[in-house]
């Protein structure tokens, strides 16, 4: 469940950021403009992070179908860290991304994009890997 009272205006990054309720430090973003979020980018997030489980089982299979877990962090998880949904205005509707950490990569930031379909609900269809 989104925490409403959580989410701030980041002016700088023209979103609002706050947090899921239960899900431990999940942090959320939303797009919208300075007086409120958009609201079926709301809509989406409020959905998803009611199975933000079923977020990171699906996101987590996708990455280990294509890293090489024998030589890259052999024995370590992924845990989803963050969740956006339209930082950029140009960014689908039904569509949003997850972001996830891996044990033993401490520089790097993983992330799966996901399309809500109708008939199929959330699937991954795209990912990337940043250092930091």
């Amino acid at each position: 469940m989104l925490d409403l009272q959580s989410f701030r205006w980041l002016g700088g990054e023209r979103v609002w950021m706050g947090l899921a309720l239960g899900q431990g430090q999940l942090e959320v973003v939303i797009g919208g403009n300075e007086n409120r979020m958009d609201e079926l980018r709301l809509a989406l997030a409020g959905e998803v992070v009611d199975d933000a489980a079923t977020v990171e089982r699906l996101g987590s299979e996708y990455l280990d179908s294509f890293v090489d877990r024998a030589k890259f962090s052999a024995g370590g998880k992924w845990s989803l860290s963050s969740l956006e949904f339209g930082r950029q205005e140009s960014d689908q509707f039904n569509e949003f991304t997850a972001y996830f950490m891996l044990d033993d990569d401490v520089y790097g930031l993983w992330s799966v994009q996901f399309r809500q379909q109708e008939r199929f609900g959330i699937s991954p269809f795209q990912f990337s890997r940043q250092q930091y």
